[in-house]
């Protein structure tokens, strides 16, 4: 036990780091969710934006200008934005400044267009939804991850510990070796060997302490937790016999509802609100305009300028009128027929591409879930085999031990048997972490994974 210690040091007050709370602030933390999110949000703010389309538009307008009004005889004849150009100027129009105000409100409202626009905002809504889907995958990939690595991260904790009793085993045979060398009943050779074995043995625990520290940092990723001298809960590596928690589940295939499967299905509906929308733009348009004005001028019904004896000069407005206008249109673009077409068309072949990857995704994942359940079955089988040669490999190191003692072994026996043992104990403990794996990975296929996790780790 002191070596242990001194092997380990401070385990004793180490935080255990539970599967819950390395789901929860993967959930809350990881950075990829954080970006799926704040994509949600962007196709929120546009589907909100296209709701506004189906409102009339509603222009208010106040203009007032200064200017001369003179007015001639004869034709006019225009020249581009170059004022007309005519014969000599009216006395009855004849000013110098004279001031003019208009007020004007404007409507326009495309009241029928054959739920083009409600195509739009229905097109912005599959786009949420396609959004909220992927953001759905995302987080079923980084829990899936986290899981997983925290799966890794109890197994290299528990083989780290098997290697630091490895290293006490093989402190112990030295101490034991150099005792016989000592007292000449063993050749000093022997002593050489067995420092040979403690060393080796004290790299592969160096090698494990590695592997701990990259699932820690994995799992930082994830979870923005500092683990650097914390523990995982390595007791669940004993639940996978738990007949609750054990992966099993009557459903054989991938659910249609998966997370990933998802994404595939909201795909397929964007595509088809697309193809609606580029069918009904094709189609006319119905709108209805309107206008009221009102406007004010220095110049009377005759045309004589207000305040005309003041040398031509007219500031007050005291003539006045206001007039309205109403009108329904109807628009319809007769030459891009060929392109809204072609347009359709694309759609149609997006779905068709989408509906094809959605078979394949599910024909993957269903292989997928036969290949686990094979690996499965097989951990299983192994798992019942594993403590029988594991009591079998300790029976005959401690024999080998002692005939060694005795005179009547050598250290070869001793190494073999040692290796044997050390082999039986990381076989036990990574296959029980492939048990903890296997089992969520199958349940995460037919789309049971967050009760997997629930109940593997219930929260207190």
């Amino acid at each position: 036990m002191g070596i242990f210690l001194l092997v380990l040091p401070g385990v004793a007050c180490a935080k255990t780091v539970t599967l819950g709370e390395v789901v929860q602030s993967t959930l809350d933390h990881y950075p990829v969710i954080r970006h799926s999110e704040a994509g949600l949000s962007v196709f929120q703010a546009r589907e909100h934006t296209t709701a506004g389309y189906l409102l009339p538009s509603l222009t208010v307008q106040n203009q007032t200008d200064a200017g001369t009004v003179n007015a001639g005889y004869g034709g006019y004849f225009p020249l581009g934005v170059v004022p007309s150009i005519t014969g000599g100027n009216t006395k009855s129009a004849n000013s110098d400044l004279n001031t003019g105000n208009l007020s004007i409100a404007y409507l326009q409202w495309e009241f029928f267009d054959f739920g083009y626009k409600q195509s739009i905002k229905a097109a912005a809504a599959a786009g949420t939804s396609l959004a909220r889907a992927q953001l759905e995958a995302e987080k079923y990939n980084a829990v899936q991850n986290a899981a997983l690595t925290y799966f890794d991260w109890m197994a290299a904790v528990k083989i780290s510990t098997i290697l630091s009793d490895d290293v006490a085993r093989l402190a112990s045979v030295l101490v034991s070796v150099r005792s016989l060398v000592m007292n000449g009943l063993r050749p000093g050779v022997d002593t050489s060997e067995a420092a040979a074995l403690l060393s080796e043995a004290k790299i592969s625990k160096i090698r494990s302490e590695a592997d701990v520290r990259i699932c820690e940092a994995k799992l930082t990723e994830f979870t923005g937790l500092p683990l650097q001298g914390e523990l995982p809960d390595t007791m669940l590596l004993y639940s996978e016999g738990n007949p609750n928690i054990d992966g099993k589940e009557p459903i054989d295939s991938v659910q249609f509802g998966h997370p990933l499967l998802q994404v595939f299905n909201a795909s397929v509906e964007a595509s088809k609100q697309t193809y609606r929308t580029r069918l009904l733009k094709t189609l006319p348009k119905f709108g209805l305009n309107g206008a009221y004005w009102y406007r004010f001028s220095g110049l009377s019904e005759s045309g004589f300028p207000a305040n005309a004896d003041a040398g031509g000069l007219s500031l007050s407005m005291p003539y006045g009128s206001f007039n309205y206008m109403v009108g329904i249109s109807a628009t319809f673009d007769l030459f891009d027929i060929r392109h809204h077409r072609d347009l359709i068309t694309e759609s149609e072949k997006v779905a068709d591409e989408q509906r094809a990857a959605i078979a394949g995704e599910v024909n993957t994942m269903n292989s997928l879930l036969h290949q686990v359940d094979a690996r499965r079955d097989a951990a299983q089988k192994i798992a019942l085999e594993l403590p029988v040669g594991l009591l079998a490999a300790r029976q005959a190191y401690g024999r080998q031990q002692a005939l060694y003692a005795a005179g009547l072994g050598t250290l070869t026996d001793v190494r073999e048997a040692e290796a044997n043992l050390l082999r039986a104990e990381t076989q036990a403990a990574a296959n029980k972490a492939d048990l903890l794996k296997l089992g969520y990975v199958h349940a995460a296929l037919i789309g049971n994974g967050d009760a997997f996790l629930q109940r593997l780790n219930p929260k207190k």
